[in-house]
């Protein structure tokens, strides 16, 4: 160890820089002090909550830590975001990116200040906002003129505009954002690559025009869910956009003659999400007769689809390697074999709510798509007709299965499971109600690498199933809801000694000394959701916050607490709430 330690340190910055997961930068920083200054030089990127204000020196003293920070992450930090923007622009570090998902409101003042200071920013994301206002895109434009990519997605204000409406009225409730702000941002944002705007109900087609007319170097656009984009707009993007790679018209007034006239302008999309329009045979004939290389297709909710114009279609595409046909009750087992045959490519497959699809078809993806690396096989037949499948299937390299709500998958399905996908990351039989501990056992002992396993809703579910020291890889655990008690828990501190997030959640059977002896043997968790945890009481969350010094975020039970005894856990670093997104 002292020889290699005698390396330069350039050499070891970029060995630091190859290591991309969190465990491995705590383990590499705890070794020694140079490694641990090194590691939080290279660090690029830090997600900032509010119980840094409680640390000594507070945000200041953090950014002075990582001076090589070009990301940072404002989602989790609730209070005056004034305060940790002017913090930032003091610091005058060479920010890059900058996500302020879920705030209530943009500070305008100090975000002109973090302008001046840090005009290398190229990446905002303001999405889910309580409000979004015309003065706040302006504000935006003035502070950040060189700003590339732009997420204002999905406010949180609940405003829709009745059906009755044909064309945007912003009287209807002027604190929206409209049309005029966005062509002020566009006329200001000449160099934006990615404009989001899903949601936002009083943008139309006027909005796509400016865009179009302005931003030249335009490669994405995606309007979700906004009412009065239509044709029109779509066909001046198509025309006018000639780097357009990303199209996403989900939830607009577009019709198929629209998308038939943009697709035969626009021939270099690599992605296009049509979610929940009503399409036709035409339509899909023409994206596959094209030859479109798409990479990228959302077909979820939609209308007029048929098995044989979905397959016309992707045998055009050959290269899709994100497919989603959430919702296509049209799909059988026998059409789902073919389909698979015609995506060889495809890494990620979304398949929920497809109401006819049984273990047949999961299966037969598994064996024909052997890139296949994320499956979504949520509220299926999943699980009728396990017992009958007979013919050997070999290992596949996936990484996550979302299986949730498939109320027959039980334990023999999770024994195939654990034979067939060693190589599994991430499992999700959440509401899977035959799951009992014998299913969980069968798990460790084929996914030796899972790092991710959710458990919500399984009431036959109480423990691990397994002996000290099986699932070590395990580091995310959510059991809300389940059927855990305080045996269970102590099976948990045995068996994932590397946990750093665990959910109960209305675990109502869980009390103090469950949660305790988790605390004691998981040394590297980082958060913990106790909510409706009703034994659990207010002098085991002062003892788990002061054991626990990797704590970072504590979901209160619903007992009392105050400001007072609050303020005084949360010096300690770790952030209070009470739920998992507040």
């Amino acid at each position: 160890m002292s020889e290699a330690a005698e390396l330069p340190e350039e050499c070891w910055e970029l060995v630091f820089e190859h290591m991309t997961h969190p465990s491995q930068w705590q383990a590499v920083s705890l070794t020694s002090r140079k490694f641990l200054l090194l590691t939080n030089r290279v660090r690029s990127s830090i997600t900032i909550t509010s119980a840094c204000w409680a640390l000594p020196g507070g945000l200041s003293r953090i950014l002075r830590r990582f001076p090589g920070v070009k990301d940072i992450d404002l989602s989790s930090f609730h209070g005056n975001l004034g305060r940790p923007l002017l913090a930032i622009s003091e610091a005058g570090i060479p920010l890059r990116s900058l996500t302020l998902q879920g705030q209530k409101g943009l500070p305008v003042e100090a975000v002109l200040i973090l302008g001046q200071a840090c005009p290398s920013l190229r990446i905002l994301n303001c999405s889910r906002f309580l409000v979004w206002q015309d003065t706040d895109l302006e504000a935006v434009a003035e502070a950040f003129p060189f700003l590339e990519e732009l997420d204002v997605s999905y406010p949180q204000h609940g405003f829709r505009p009745p059906r009755w409406i044909h064309f945007p009225d912003p009287s209807l409730c002027p604190a929206l954002l409209t049309d005029s702000g966005v062509e002020a941002m566009a006329a200001a944002l000449t160099h934006l690559r990615s404009i989001n705007f899903s949601g936002h109900h009083m943008v139309s087609d006027v909005s796509l025009e400016a865009l179009a007319l302005r931003c030249k170097d335009l490669e994405e656009l995606i309007a979700l869910d906004c009412p009065f984009v239509s044709d029109r707009g779509l066909q001046q993007v198509a025309m006018l956009c000639e780097k357009l790679k990303t199209l996403a018209i989900g939830g607009t007034r577009v019709t198929p003659s629209g998308i038939k006239i943009a697709i035969g302008i626009t021939k270099s999309l690599s992605s296009l999400n049509l979610a929940h329009l009503v399409l036709n045979d035409e339509v899909l004939f023409q994206l596959g007769d094209l030859h479109v290389p798409l990479r990228k297709l959302v077909l979820a909710g939609c209308k007029g689809v048929t098995s044989a114009s979905l397959l016309r279609l992707v045998r055009g595409c050959p290269d899709l390697e994100h497919l989603d046909l959430e919702g296509a009750h049209y799909l059988s087992d026998e059409n789902m074999a073919e389909l698979a045959f015609n995506i060889p490519h495809v890494s990620f497959l979304r398949l929920n709510y497809c109401s006819m699809l049984t273990d047949t078809s999961f299966f037969c993806v598994l064996q024909s798509c052997k890139q296949l690396r994320e499956l979504h096989m949520e509220s299926t037949g999943l699980g009728w007709v396990t017992a009958s499948l007979s013919s050997p299937i070999p290992r596949v390299h996936i990484h996550k299965l979302q299986l949730a709500w498939n109320k027959p998958v039980g334990d023999s399905t999770l024994k195939l499971i654990s034979k067939l996908c060693p190589f599994l990351l991430s499992l999700d039989i959440s509401h899977c109600l035959l799951v009992t501990d014998h299913g969980v056992a069968a798990l460790c002992r084929g996914c030796l690498q899972l790092r991710e396993l959710f458990l919500k809703g399984c009431k036959k579910v109480h423990s691990m199933g397994v002996s000290k020291d099986e699932y070590t890889s395990l580091e995310d655990l959510e059991l809300e809801s389940s059927g855990f008690t305080d045996a269970g828990l102590v099976a948990v501190s045995k068996s994932c000694p590397n946990l750093m997030s665990l959910g109960l959640e209305g675990c109502v059977r869980v009390t103090d000394v469950g949660v305790k002896q988790v605390m004691e043997e998981c040394k590297a968790l980082k958060m913990m959701n106790l909510k409706e945890c009703q034994g659990v009481t207010l002098d085991a969350l002062a003892w788990m916050v002061f054991c626990r010094p990797s704590l970072r975020k504590l979901v209160l039970p619903s007992s009392g607490i105050t400001e007072g005894q609050r303020a005084r856990l949360t010096r300690h670093g770790c952030e209070l709430s009470r739920c998992m997104t507040c």
